[in-house]
């Protein structure tokens, strides 16, 4: 251990870190939430004297849904990684926690009909600014986060294509997404 420090201020130190690496804003923002929340429960430990058993203690102990919880952990997980690369633990008390098991469920879909009510509401006059996001959305599969992302100028209906530009990706990877016929005429109906 080159520094022992205590936990609200390794928090603190790791989020400046990931702010100075140029992270998404979103992914820097969400930190102060989970990471804070973990400093809190073991804001008088050092990173080195926290155990696997305290990670667990906070996970299960605030009541939230299994998907919350891995998601959690893994923003926790992440913090030692740095923190063992900073020299400020020794080991990485995340990784003998076990993830929680997601239920089985299906990907919910719109039905026709559902998508068919969503893109007639997007062409009222007071929701047709959302055309575009439902049609990109429902027809060429572009992510909301990406969309939210995007600008208007990454849509070519001429080309009938969409450029998810890389700094706007999830995956970071640029794409060229089709513009199907179905999608380009109801974009023309928003004009």
């Amino acid at each position: 251990i080159r520094e022992p420090v205590l936990m609200p201020s390794l928090v603190k130190r790791f989020i400046d870190a990931k702010e100075r690496q140029g992270r998404r804003e979103r992914y820097v923002g969400q930190l102060p939430v989970s990471l804070g929340s973990f400093a809190r429960t073991v804001e008088l430990k050092h990173a080195h004297e926290v155990e696997k058993e305290d990670v667990e203690a906070w996970l299960h102990g605030n009541g939230w849904a299994p998907k919350t919880r891995n998601n959690y952990l893994g923003a926790v997980k992440t913090l030692f990684a740095w923190a063992v690369k900073m020299k400020h633990a020794a080991r990485n008390p995340c990784d003998e926690v076990e993830r929680s098991a997601l239920p089985d469920s299906e990907i919910e879909v719109l039905s026709c009909d559902e998508a068919s009510a969503l893109l007639h509401m997007a062409l009222e006059p007071v929701h047709r600014p959302l055309l575009g996001f439902v049609v990109i959305g429902l027809f060429c599969g572009v992510r909301p986060e990406e969309q939210q992302r995007m600008h208007w100028d990454a849509v070519n209906l001429e080309a009938g294509t969409v450029i998810v530009a890389g700094t706007k990706a999830k995956t970071r990877k640029r794409r060229v997404v089709d513009i199907p016929p179905n999608a380009r005429a109801w974009l023309r109906r928003g004009k």
